[in-house]
């Protein structure tokens, strides 16, 4: 049977059989070594001595081939080891007199041009007759001379941190500068922009380090920090050593708290998975307190710039995030037998009902909070308290009561949540009702923000009062076990039918989950496991990042790996359908909707004739529209009964890669990891859930760009749609498409308006929009064109980050109903001006600082917007974070203690280190002395934890000129001095980050 492959490659490496319809930004490090410059063959074997090299005298051999011809000589005077070089790029290493001769051939009329690249320890080598033409003859008769010498190299240079680098001021390096900053009165200064590295432990670590077994203190559970904060900016803790092993049980724990100028206690973040963040409330002086609850680990804190949720979401927001009843708990346990419970669980502990804890937290600062176990048993580490924790106790009791006993009440909750048996424990919040998610990666989804999906949820979540509405992702399959993915997912089938390509040992199989082929090289991004995370992520959850529709379920169905068979595609779109299938089975219940994020340049008639099929039956096709930046047909995407999503960056502009033309319907959020138009100080990608790890159990969530990640914005949508009026259709869809009931129309500045009326070239009939969406599902569904709606604020942008501006404007929008009028408008600083471009309520707004006020430094405002509805009767309310940079761009980082390494290239054996660094400057200098002829690579990096381990995660390392594309010093007689090296911070992404 024929059957045309499908592409599904990347748009920067343009495979002739697969393209991924996503874009990834790839760093390649290439690296050189030296050799004999390569063998030889095709002539007569040269004359040779008794060591096996060419006679000189008798020629330097026959030639390989016709017209090519060998250069070579003899040594004398050698004693050590010599690299010699040739014009040709030939590379050779003797360590004996006599002859020599390089492999590799050149031509006649070649020019040649023998090279001494690094001569003997203590000696000087010349080269004599090294240099000429090569006309028709071998050339034998280079001599080298080799005599001794006292000449002795240095090398120096200094190195530089990178900007914006803090370290902890009491890491377990002994070696590093020392400074307690264990309670209020001891906080560290940092930057209101930086990248704090630090460590934290809370028991004594192994060997010889700064808190190992013997040593005063042996621990280090806490660091504070003081900063000066803008309102909207976030404090992201990534915990570098957090991940146990598969099956094994978390050892390291640290919690962050963020405290006022009062002490009070603002908001927490006191969670089990390795990052922790939260969003500075409003601009002021803050007191960040980072807590060990156990183990030991490095960590990194990083002070960013403001959040990108709405600031109309953030106004949502009734109640403090940390608001809670101090000495109350909500704890629910397994089922088990009250007598096997500790004291302070009720006697119902046996129920399925979570239940009321109080306890005492009046016991003063000096005792840890009370053990909980049995009475004959020791009290763990983590319960005692040492000298460093009891007088920050006393510190903060004295300084606010109320935020002390607010803290042992988290503390208590942490302690309880770690015993055996505990499902969870958690505060008794004070809350207020809200449709933003609580998921951690939620501030870096500017895409949902985009397409006004935050005001979509106040409307609906996806959550259907029937059956959830199903999605089907043909794509490379699904990591079934990702935590933000449990639970959203239906039974899926493996439609790939060769056992080669499929990597999992057979043909199709009722297992879609994704499988790394190691006999065809594919290396795997998890793209279907990236593409469901957006349509249906688990939102709300305190993880990873929120999918488009709360309330759909995903059907995985994989088709592909680097390449698929439109004859799988057919059996997976006809198994998703309902349809009879390869499978012989069909699901209990079809999709709704079919993504499907890959394509290439062929039409079958096969494709077409299975999505017009499986259409009639009410199914809804969205496919990318291609990555080939061209306007040619992409397929499935052109295909009719298709939904074609072209892709736009974070400013509404095509994204680069984009394909573009008559057979595109929508544009949709696919990103720009080139770009930072958000101001967060990240690319501009998608985030969604990915996978890593042996066995690919780690759940990760990573950025990508691509028609691949605008397709399932638009498919989540119309999940959303199908929730409130499961009766819609293709047909519906784009009539609703056409009318621009679910778009915003977007000017083509490249391209220009398209062959059909209402369409641009590059975005059809303009970028997705899901509040109108589901505004015209809820029509829909009430059987009327008008129903009263509340009303639905939006400033654009969210966050007006001036920078080193005087101005900038918001456009202020309500996209709901209602009938608003003015309340209030002002901003809290004096400093700020804001007004009304046009003199109405909607529309563009100027932002105006006044910068004589103000010192250097980062500041922030709030405009504050107060609207009335009339109809209803409500007042509603809108915020806009400003933050406002004075002064320098830029903030210099302070260089850690640090060692240089100076390695052998060839085995990257390392043969001198210095340490430098550590005195609070952002650059020392090094040296090295009596440095040997040779080659070598110059590298540096911190140790903050003390285990032995260079440039891991957590460490600020660099190599001479740059990290990632270290250089070889060639050292030959010859000292050299500039030999600069500037640090970078290893980060990584890992679960919940």
């Amino acid at each position: 049977m024929f059957q045309t492959l499908l592409n599904i490659s990347s748009s920067v490496t343009r495979s002739p059989q697969l393209r991924w319809v996503l874009v990834l930004a790839a760093a390649v490090q290439l690296s050189a070594c030296g050799g004999g410059g390569g063998g030889s063959s095709g002539g007569p074997a040269p004359a040779e001595g008794p060591d096996g090299l060419p006679i000189p005298g008798q020629g330097a051999g026959a030639p390989l081939q016709s017209g090519q011809y060998q250069i070579g000589g003899t040594i004398e005077g050698l004693e050590g080891e010599i690299r010699l070089t040739e014009r040709s790029g030939a590379e050779l290493t003797r360590n004996q007199n006599g002859a020599f001769v390089f492999n590799t051939p050149v031509e006649t009329g070649a020019e040649y041009e023998v090279e001494v690249f690094v001569p003997p320890v203590g000696q000087s080598c010349t080269v004599e007759g090294g240099l000429g033409t090569v006309v028709n003859e071998n050339i034998s008769s280079v001599k080298v001379s080799c005599v001794k010498n006292d000449i002795r190299n240095t090398l120096s240079g200094e190195v530089t941190s990178a900007i914006a680098i803090v370290t902890d001021m009491d890491v377990n390096d002994p070696a590093a500068p020392f400074e307690e900053n264990n309670s209020f009165d001891s906080a560290q200064p940092v930057a209101s922009f930086a990248t704090i590295q630090g460590f934290l432990t809370k028991s004594a670590t192994a060997g010889n380090g700064r808190f190992s077994s013997g040593k005063t203190p042996e621990t280090d559970p806490a660091d504070y920090f003081a900063m000066t904060l803008s309102a909207g900016q976030r404090l992201e803790l990534q915990i570098v050593d957090f991940d146990p092993a598969p099956g094994q049980e978390r050892k390291v724990d640290i919690d962050m708290y963020l405290f006022d100028a009062k002490a009070d206690l603002l908001t927490n973040s006191v969670g089990f998975g390795a990052n922790e963040a939260v969003t500075i409330p409003a601009t002021g002086d803050y007191v960040v307190l980072l807590e060990g609850v156990a183990g030991s680990s490095k960590y990194l804190l990083n002070v960013r710039a403001g959040t990108n949720a709405s600031a109309g979401d953030m106004a949502s927001d009734r109640v403090r995030p940390a608001d809670f009843v101090p000495g109350e708990l909500i704890v629910k346990r397994e089922r088990s037998d009250s007598a096997a419970a500790p004291a302070h669980i009720a006697a119902d502990v046996g129920s399925s009902m979570p239940e009321l804890m109080t306890f005492d937290i009046s016991g003063g600062t000096s005792a840890g909070l009370a053990f909980d176990g049995p009475a004959s048993a020791s009290v763990p580490e983590e319960f005692t308290l040492t000298d460093s924790e009891i007088e920050a106790n006393q510190q903060l009791a004295a300084r606010n009561p109320d935020a002390f006993t607010r803290l042992q009440t988290l503390r208590k909750m942490k302690r309880i949540a770690r015993e055996p048996g505990v499902v969870y424990a958690e505060p008794n919040y004070l809350v207020a009702p809200t449709a933003i998610p609580n998921d951690r990666l939620w501030d870096r989804q500017w895409n949902f923000a985009n397409i006004r999906l935050p005001q979509a949820w106040d409307i609906t979540t996806g959550l259907a009062p029937a059956a959830p509405v199903t999605v089907a992702v043909i794509d490379t399959g699904i990591i079934a076990q990702h935590e933000d993915l449990s639970g959203q997912l239906v039974d899926g089938y493996d439609f790939i039918s060769s056992p080669e390509q499929a990597g999992d040992g057979d043909g199709i199989d009722p297992n879609p989950n994704e499988e790394l082929n190691a006999s065809t090289g594919f290396t795997s991004i998890f793209h279907g496991t990236h593409v469901a995370g957006t349509i249906g992520a688990k939102s709300n959850n305190g993880l990873g990042v929120a999918g488009v529709s709360w309330g759909a379920r995903m059907m995985p169905l994989r088709t592909l790996t680097e390449r698929g068979e439109t004859y799988d595609i057919i059996q997976a779109i006809r198994y998703a359908s309902g349809l009879a299938n390869t499978s012989g089975i069909v699901p209990s219940r079809r999709a709704d909707v079919v993504n499907m994020s890959f394509g290439g340049p062929s039409y079958a008639q096969a494709v077409a004739d299975t999505i017009a099929e499986a259409s009639a039956a009410g199914v809804i096709f969205v496919a990318a529209a291609g990555n080939e930046n061209n306007d040619a047909d992409f397929y499935p995407a052109a295909y009719p009964r298709v939904i074609a999503v072209s892709a736009i960056d974070a400013a509404n502009r095509r994204s680069p890669y984009s394909s573009y033309g008559g057979y595109v319907d929508v544009t949709a959020p696919g990103g720009d990891l080139a770009r930072d138009d958000t101001g967060d100080a990240r690319p501009d990608g998608v985030y969604s859930t990915s996978s890593e790890g042996p066995g690919q159990t780690q759940s990760v969530y990573l950025p990508l760009h691509g028609t691949s990640m605008a397709a399932p914005h638009v498919s989540g949508v119309i999940a959303l749609m199908k929730g409130l009026y499961p009766a819609l259709d293709h047909d519906g869809v784009m009539n609703l498409i056409r009318s621009g009931q679910l778009t915003d129309r977007l000017t083509d500045t490249e391209f220009g308006s398209g062959a059909t009326q209402g369409t641009t070239v590059s975005f059809g009939y303009g970028r997705i929009n899901a509040l109108k969406a589901v505004q015209a599902a809820s029509r829909l569904a009430a059987g009327t064109d008008v129903i009263p709606l509340p009303p639905a604020l939006t400033a654009t942008p969210s966050f007006v980050s001036l920078g080193l501006r005087d101005s900038a404007k918001f456009t202020l929008r309500n996209e709901g109903g209602g009938s608003l009028i003015l309340s209030d408008l002002y901003a809290d600083k004096s400093w700020l001006r804001v007004n009304s471009v046009n003199g109405g309520l909607f529309g563009d707004y100027n932002v105006v600082v006044d910068r004589s006020q103000l010192g250097d430094g980062v500041h922030g405002s709030t405009i504050n917007i107060t609207l009335y509805d009339e109809v209803l009767g409500t007042f509603h309310e809108l915020q806009v974070p400003v933050s406002v940079r004075v002064g320098s761009e830029s903030v210099a980082g302070v260089l850690t203690s640090v060692t240089v390494s100076l390695a052998e290239s060839r085995t990257q054996q390392v043969v001198r280190t210095k340490r430098i660094g550590g005195n609070s400057g952002s650059s020392a200098r090094y040296e090295f002395t009596d440095v040997p002829n040779g080659t070598y690579t110059l590298s540096v990096s911190s140790d903050i934890d003390f285990n032995g381990e260079s440039c891991s995660v957590g460490e600020v390392c660099g190599a001479y000129p740059v990290l990632g594309d270290a250089q070889v010093v060639v050292v030959a007689n010859e000292s050299k001095g500039n030999l600069d090296l500037v640090t970078k911070l290893r980060t990584g992404v890992t679960a919940s980050e």
